[in-house]
């Protein structure tokens, strides 16, 4: 098993984060977006999320047309930030399914989550991930490259 720090490194010559760092960034950030595709459409909202044991829960207001769509299907939640190795990107793929049972959903509301802007009433979504890869951009720590143009 690696090192702690092992684990909070890229991979030098391409900048992948492993599994462990990928999770570990997921649960410090809370905000980020889904990308749904159906209906020969795509969309991208933004969400406030939490970490779920191996799965990402997020509130939503009922009917929301684009997560309507992607009920059992396949769905995407990136997020990026910054941190004293540079800047960062993950990307969760799983399903997602509304969550029914009212334990699950009490669980869920005790973990920690900001939700911008408050949204009541609101339906959660669990994501149940499947698959989850991350990248840190090489260069100074909190600066981003700049634009060619």
């Amino acid at each position: 098993m690696a090192s702690t720090q092992d684990a909070h490194r890229a991979d030098p010559r391409t900048g992948a984060l492993d599994a462990v760092e990928c999770w570990r960034l997921l649960r410090g950030a809370g905000r980020g977006r889904i990308a749904v595709a159906a209906g020969g459409s795509i969309d991208i909202v933004p969400v406030d999320f939490t970490v779920d044991g191996a799965a990402l829960a997020f509130p939503t207001a009922p009917g929301a047309a684009p997560l309507q769509l992607a009920l059992d299907d396949r769905i995407a939640l990136e997020t990026d930030g910054d941190d004293a190795l540079g800047h960062w990107s993950v990307v969760a793929v799983g399903r997602a399914t509304p969550l029914e049972r009212r334990s699950d959903i009490e669980r869920v509301e005790r973990l920690p989550l900001a939700p911008w802007p408050p949204a009541l009433p609101r339906r959660w979504m669990r994501i149940a991930v499947d698959q989850v890869r991350g990248r840190r951009a090489p260069g100074v720590a909190g600066t981003a490259p700049a634009a060619e143009g």
